[in-house]
């Protein structure tokens, strides 16, 4: 019946509102101040999926978590941007464990962390010079190895590690800046020196001043160096630097345990600034690289079969940097062949690809906006996802719903289009920095900004999580410490972490699986135990696993349900075949599975937890013995035979009530207790204390048993009862034996006497 009013109601309320799965929708109006000098959202201003667009944006009213999602965010290491320069191991990896921390209480599942932030390595690198940011100095070694350390960390806390580089980047501040020309000058080079040189010869001067380590591949390799308004990168029309990044991904997938590879969106570079001739006035296309030949000289040299024009080049250009996408598949699928690896390759690319008014395939963005398919970037992110090149791509939508120039929701639904059919899992980046940096923009004022993006990614099949840049704008500021004329973007700010942490990010997720990764090379458990709140098992099967995944249901529910609906309780890392623990003293669910994940993060079927229950037995609970018989403790618990499903502690009374000397029967307690349940089982033992005969009838000595194999590795040791660990002395057999002896012996006295 109550079921019946719900959907009734449901029903009359989709009148205003409609259904997206589970959950009803709300149309979306333009956020900004109201008549009353309040903000909120204006009714008047409906806010449409581009503009030209008739469809209205509708927001789900409910964030309803799917069992698989990916979570992360950006941990950049330019210029020290997420994590400081720490060149102590000590101090390194306590801050490591601190992100790790804050990442976790995101119930954030994926690290995206910056291994090479130039031509350079946050790890000991045989080609790459250790990264300044990490040692202070480029080329300068840490005796530790960092990535190690964060990888077998991350996998600790049950998340993934993707190692993100940059292919191409030499430099990162323009060389006419005052940082840089301070260093140059202190090795005795002018502003005026700098400004004549040509870009070898500024490689030079930058390897000279320190800046650039002499391992450095540009330094080696000046004549494949590519300049743009100051900064320097590799050309990417030159096959050796193709090989230079493959040798560079090799190496980590190599030495280093990492769940991905992941590149940014710096390819060919962005758009700069307008220049300026000797007058003053702007020089037209001066922004775009390749507007003063930089790359002509390669296009000569390698562009044979492109046409010359600037279609052609652009074309020629955007061939170079699929190469390096190829170049990097094939050393990541070699490698996982090979080794039974299961490594992602994943990209973020900017958040348009290419506009409609250019290429029917592309998004509804007016042609004023930046794209990366044409013109700047060359990155033909579309087509390698139709040919299925990437494991999954993560577009930077670093808009709001209602930029005109970048509508969200146009962006979104396009890229979800985008991945349609084909192996490439879709994660959005979704830009939480505006919050502060865009606190001029009304849509960024608004605090729900992010979690209406998330909750309309539920209606998009195809996206499968989301990743937050970055790592400093997903922590509160402290409003006491920022500049005051901030203050008020920051508590802005402070209120979308909130209520993303209560809604969107509130529940933990398990990554998505990557079935074409996946070798099929892992099995369930054999079984798990429930004893006494703690879950346990014993992996005697897999070698080649990554974690286990452990859920709680109710009563009734089957594996597969309880596998989808059901809560995680946690993640456990494979280490191994050995033994594994968990503990559940703080969970209250009538049944708990376990399953077992595999490195492309593919499930197992789950197993069942059975309830352990500690079961024990005496053989004998009543024993008689002769009066004056010693007896020890041992041989006493030696008679009773015992037998246990666990091993144990025994704990008897013994010593306080027996007394050979007196006839009667001895009331006996034992109690044993199981050594990991705690759980014990009491008996009580009636030892019988009679009187010895004077004069025994004499007996037929029994049958000989067989005689029993002594112990090839001690043959003087007693039999040991089975899963008891509990020894059997045959005191019994050694008494009857005495007996007979002294009744012969006896006899043939008596005899003598006569």
């Amino acid at each position: 019946m109550k079921k019946t009013l719900v959907l009734f109601l449901a029903l009359f309320l989709g009148l205003s509102t409609y259904q997206v799965g589970a959950s009803t929708s709300e149309p979306l109006y333009k956020y900004k101040k109201l008549a009353d000098e309040t903000m909120g959202y204006d009714k008047t201003d409906p806010v449409m999926y581009y503009n030209g667009s008739t469809e209205q944006i509708e927001i789900p009213v409910a964030y309803n978590q799917e069992q698989t999602q990916f979570k992360s965010s950006w941990i950049g290491t330019i210029f020290n941007l997420h994590f400081p320069q720490i060149s102590d191991e000590t101090a390194f990896k306590e801050m490591y464990e601190s992100r790790l921390d804050d990442f976790e209480s995101w119930n954030m599942n994926a690290m995206i962390f910056q291994v090479r932030p130039l031509l350079d390595a946050f790890y000991p690198s045989a080609i790459n010079p250790t990264s300044e940011f990490l040692s202070g100095k480029q080329g300068q070694d840490v005796d530790f190895d960092p990535l190690a350390y964060m990888v077998d960390a991350t996998h600790e806390r049950g998340m993934e590690y993707h190692a993100w580089f940059n292919p191409y980047r030499v430099t990162n501040s323009d060389i006419m800046s005052a940082g840089v020309l301070a260093k140059l000058s202190a090795v005795g080079f002018s502003k005026e020196d700098v400004a004549a040189m040509n870009t070898g010869e500024r490689v030079a001067a930058l390897n000279k001043a320190g800046v650039l380590a002499d391992t450095n591949f540009a330094v080696k390799n000046p004549g494949y160096v590519l300049e743009f308004q100051g900064k320097l990168f590799l050309n990417p029309g030159e096959p050796d630097v193709i090989n230079h990044v493959g040798d560079t991904i090799h190496e980590v997938v190599t030495n280093y345990d990492v769940d991905a590879i992941h590149f940014d969106d710096y390819f060919y570079p962005y758009k700069g600034a307008v220049l300026k001739d000797e007058n003053g006035v702007d020089i037209p296309n001066s922004e775009i690289f390749g507007s003063k030949n930089e790359d002509r000289a390669t296009f000569e040299k390698y562009g044979k079969g492109y046409e010359d024009s600037p279609a052609g080049i652009e074309s020629w250009r955007r061939d170079n940097v699929t190469k390096l996408i190829d170049k990097v598949n094939d050393v990541i699928g070699t490698h996982n062949n090979k080794t039974e690896s299961s490594v992602q390759f994943g990209i973020s690319p900017f958040g348009i690809w290419e506009h409609k008014s250019i290429d029917d395939r592309g998004s509804n963005t007016p042609q004023g906006s930046s794209k990366s398919y044409s013109q700047t970037i060359f990155a033909d992110t579309y087509q390698w996802i139709k040919d299925g090149k990437l494991d999954y791509v993560a577009p930077q939508i670093y808009w709001a719903f209602g930029a005109g120039a970048a509508p969200y929701g146009e962006l979104a639904r396009w890229w979800d289009q985008a991945v349609e059919g084909t192996q490439t899992k879709l994660y959005i980046g979704h830009a939480n920095y505006k919050h502060v940096n865009n606190s001029w923009d009304s849509d960024w004022k608004n605090p729900e900004e992010i979690n209406n993006q998330m909750k309309f990614n539920q209606t998009l099949s195809n996206i499968a999580g989301s990743a937050l840049y970055g790592y400093s704008d997903i922590m509160p500021s402290n409003l006491d410490t920022v500049d005051p004329a901030k203050r008020g973007a920051h508590a802005i700010k402070n209120e979308s972490l909130e209520i993303l942490r209560n809604d969107s990010f509130a529940k933990v997720s398990l990554s998505p699986s990557h079935p074409q990764l996946s070798h099929g090379n892992v099995v369930p458990l054999d079984g798990i135990e429930l004893k006494d709140n703690t879950l346990l098992w014993t992996e005697t099967n897999n070698t080649n696993a990554r974690m286990y995944v452990v859920y709680g249901g109710d009563e009734g529910q089957s594996v597969d349900d309880i596998m989808q609906t059901g809560t995680i309780l946690g993640k456990v890392n494979f280490a191994g075949k050995q033994d594994y623990v968990f503990d559940v003293s703080n969970a209250s669910y009538d049944t708990y599975v376990v399953s077992v994940v595999d490195k492309a993060y593919v499930q197992t079927d789950g197993k069942t937890a059975e309830t352990f229950v500690f079961d024990a037995t005496l053989q004998n609970l009543a024993l008689e013995i002769k009066k004056d018989t010693t007896l020890t403790k041992q041989q006493f618990l030696d008679l009773l035979q015992i037998q246990a499903n666990d091993t144990y502690q025994v704990a008897t009374n013994f010593d306080e009530v027996f007394d050979a000397s007196k006839l009667g029967t001895v009331q006996i307690s034992v109690t044993l207790t199981s050594d990991r349940t705690g759980a014990s089982v009491p008996f009580s033992v009636n030892l019988n204390i009679v009187k010895a005969d004077t004069n025994p009838e004499v007996k037929p000595e029994p049958e000989p048993k067989p005689e029993t194999k002594p112990d090839k590795d001690n043959n003087e040791s007693p039999t040991t009862l089975p899963a008891t660990g509990v020894q059997e002395n045959y005191l019994g057999y050694s008494i009857l034996v005495a007996g007979f002896v002294l009744v012969i012996f006896g006899k043939r006295r008596h005899n003598k006497a006569k």
